[in-house]
Order: structure tokens, then C-alpha cells, then sequence
């Protein structure tokens, strides 16, 4: 996810909770996704013999183990990241004009996305799949939510979402309690609406997409961001449970109505389990902020989104070609995780550091009326 930042001095716990969040996404997809899929990879490496391991890794197991069993890590990931996402926005909304906000956000996510892309589809193209002018434009640019056209990986779609919450947040302006509980009534009554049976698809001119589909994303994940912003503004808790509590409606009426949309991995652990680790990691860096202020996290920190990013095409495509080289599962993982966090690294270095130093210079970091 792309690297966030409200006010002038940097909040060493909320990059603690991100690599959390980004750990439980890599865990998803190197280690269960690895282990256990046989079809969604093809997607992005050809007809290649899946899963990637010949027999399941021991530690994925470990999973079942845990909180999320019912849901998955990378749902709980997801959703960590998407009220990490909405918590800061608070901050920003007052700290930033709707302009200089839109360009801040702008440099810090796509010139990361531009270089992820293309060698994407190099790969992709390198193995023989097709992939036309439009889809490549539609997927530098986050569109394939309304131009029909398929992502290149799908790990997009969250961006996408991503977006669509910072135009949100660039229209209201500065966020308060009144205007996170106005916007939490009307998502979830749009929410609501468009979950029971008969919409479905919308044509205008030559764009064409499932509108149903795209609401009942739009206004559940808005929900689950929300709930985030609603901590930061919300001094009483009062808008915080409510929005929450409109959160675990709408995930609950979408599970029981539109069983063949959401993933089966999404319930309400996959809500309740992150808020529950976002309070506590906040609570204790109020009791032991040195701990969260150490060197390795704010590294780590710096090279989220683009580890979010490169961890699927880096990690795979890494177990991919050394899986017939290294025997033992375990260290095969750990080699492909060293080549995600060095190429992270090295993208943040020489693409997303300069990218959102440009971005800096562009606007005016200074808190606004909006």
C-alpha cells in the first residue's frame, strides 16, 4: 500500500501496523496461495505446473491455528491496510488543500504503479499472453474497475479502492465526526440497495461493468476505511461504533445475499480481528513509543507498497525458477522473500523516494480551512 504520513512528525506505530498488515498479505499469497492453488497463477505466469511447492508447507497450517479461521490472513491484511488508510486521512484532509491532497496522493502512488506495471506485462509477454495497448493503459492508470479490461494481477483492485477513497475525501474536505456518520449512512444505504437481486449490468457508450458489483465494493470498503476515520475524529467512540456497526451489517447482508460475490474468506473476523489489532498496537505505543521508533520498523515502513506490489510477480516468479534448484520449501520461501524486500528496497530508492519528494515540492504543507 502506498507509504501514508499525517502532520509533521511521523507516527512510528501506524508503519508497525502496516508491515503487520503487508506480513498477513505475503503470508496469504508465498505461503497459502503457494501451497494450495492450482489455477489463479496461471493468470500471471502462463501455463506453469501449480501449486508451487509439490506438497503443502508445514507452516501453513499454522493459519487454522490462529484468529483467522474462518476468514484468511490476507483479508485481515486487506482490511488492516484499508483502516490504516482511512485513520490517516483524517490528518491529511485538514493538513492539505483538495488540490495539493489529490497531488500528494498522486506522486506517492503512481510512479510506483507505472514501474510495477510495466514489467508486469514484460513478464507476462515474455511468457506469451496477449495483453493489448487499452489493458496496459487501463491498468497504469487504475481504470480496470470501469473500463472492462483485466488487471494484470489482481492484488490491484485494492488500490483501485484505494483511490476512489482519496477523490472521496478530496470532495468533503475535511473530515469530521458529522461528516463520516453522513457518509457512513448513505454508503451503507447504497450499500443495501444494490445488494438484493436485479441490478446488475450497466452499458454507457463504449465503457461497459457489472455497476452492481462496483457499488457493493465501493460502499463496503468505503465503510471499512471510514471506521479508520472515524477513530481519528471521533473523541466520544460514539461515531466509531456506529460506523462499525454499519460496517458488520453491510458485510453480514452481502455474505447472505450475494454469496457468489464476496470472497469466502470475508467475514466478520476479517473486520473485527484488524480494528482489534489497530487498537492495541496503538494503545501500547502510547506506553512504549521507543519500541515503535526504532530504525528497522521506520525501514521497513518506507518499502510497504512497494513490497505489497512486488511481492506476487518477485516471490512467485523467484519460487518459480529456483523451486527446481532448492529442495526444502522453507528455505526456498526465504530466499524469495529476500529478493521481494531487495527489490522493494530498490524500487523505493530509485522510483517511490523521488516520486513523493517531487510530490512534496508540489504542494503546500500547510493545514488549511477546507
Amino acid at each position: 500500500m502506498p507509504q501514508l504520513g499525517v502532520g509533521k512528525s511521523r507516527q512510528h506505530y501506524l508503519d508497525f501496523i502496516r508491515i503487520i498488515a503487508v506480513l498477513l498479505v505475503i503470508w496469504a499469497h508465498l505461503v497459502n496461495v503457494a501451497s494450495y492453488d492450482t489455477t489463479s497463477w496461471k493468470l500471471i505466469f502462463g501455463d506453469i505446473q501449480l501449486p508451487v511447492f509439490q506438497k503443502p508447507l508445514q507452516i501453513a497450517t499454522l493459519e487454522n491455528a490462529l484468529a483467522f479461521r474462518g476468514s484468511s490472513a490476507g483479508a485481515v491484511g486487506v482490511t488492516l491496510f484499508f483502516i490504516t488508510s482511512g485513520y490517516l486521512m483524517a490528518g491529511m484532509s485538514a493538513r492539505y488543500s483538495r488540490k495539493d491532497f489529490l497531488i500528494n496522493r498522486g506522486f506517492r502512488i503512481f510512479p510506483t504503479l507505472w514501474i510495477f506495471v510495466i514489467i508486469v506485462a514484460i513478464m507476462q509477454i515474455n511468457l506469451g499472453l496477449k495483453i493489448d495497448f487499452t489493458q496496459f493503459l487501463a491498468n497504469m492508470f487504475l481504470l480496470t474497475g470501469i473500463i472492462p479490461k483485466a488487471a494484470l494481477i489482481g492484488i490491484t483492485w485494492t488500490l483501485i479502492l484505494e483511490m476512489y477513497f482519496y477523490l472521496l475525501t478530496a470532495s468533503v474536505g475535511r473530515w469530521t465526526s458529522k461528516k463520516v456518520l453522513a457518509a457512513s449512512f448513505l454508503l451503507f444505504f447504497i450499500h443495501e440497495f444494490v445488494s438484493k437481486p436485479g441490478f446488475y449490468l450497466v452499458e454507457f457508450a463504449i465503457v461497459s461493468f457489472d455497476a452492481r458489483r462496483l457499488l457493493l465494493n465501493v460502499s463496503l470498503f468505503f465503510l471499512i476505511m471510514l471506521v479508520g476515520t472515524a477513530m481519528a475524529v471521533d473523541k466520544n467512540k460514539v461515531s466509531s461504533i456506529t460506523v462499525l456497526s454499519l460496517t458488520l451489517i453491510a458485510l453480514s447482508d452481502s455474505r447472505r445475499v450475494n454469496k457468489d460475490w464476496i470472497g469466502w474468506d470475508w467475514n466478520l473476523t476479517s473486520i473485527i480481528v484488524p480494528i482489534l489489532i489497530f487498537v492495541i498496537v496503538q494503545q501500547i505505543s502510547t506506553q512504549f513509543p521507543k519500541f515503535f521508533s526504532q530504525k528497522l520498523f521506520a525501514s521497513l515502513g518506507d518499502i510497504v507498497y512497494p513490497l505489497y506490489l512486488f511481492h506476487i510477480p518477485v516471490g512467485i516468479g523467484s519460487m518459480l525458477i529456483l523451486r527446481d534448484i532448492i529442495s526444502n520449501g522453507v528455505v526456498l520461501l526465504v530466499v524469495s522473500l529476500f529478493f521481494v524486500i531487495l527489490s522493494s528496497w530498490i524500487v523505493h530508492l530509485i522510483v517511490e523516494k523521488p516520486g513523493i519528494s517531487v510530490g512534496r515540492k508540489l504542494v503546500h504543507s500547510k493545514v488549511t480551512q477546507l
